[in-house]
């Protein structure tokens, strides 16, 4: 799901801005910045790019405590970079 929202973004940027979403370490923070030359779509592309990780974190998490009610869980997570 991000990285389609994050594609569409691009790709309605192509020519008009441009985008950059990236891990802040050793936070957990994830920065999303969006130029363009209207501020509206800026603001609408950054705020669809944040609401989509909000929700896939959210439901990861959930389904990970969901299982902690059961069992030990040992947890990975690798960098959200590729």
């Amino acid at each position: 799901m991000i990285v389609q929202v994050i594609r569409d973004a691009e790709e309605r940027l192509k020519g008009r801005g441009r985008l950059l979403v990236r891990l802040l370490e050793p936070s957990t923070k994830i920065r999303v910045m969006v130029e363009a030359d209207e501020k509206r779509l800026a603001d609408t592309l950054a705020r669809r790019i944040a609401e989509a990780i909000k929700k896939t974190m959210s439901r990861l998490f959930r389904s990970v405590f969901w299982q902690l009610r059961d069992s030990y869980v040992f947890l990975y997570f690798p960098s959200l970079r590729e």
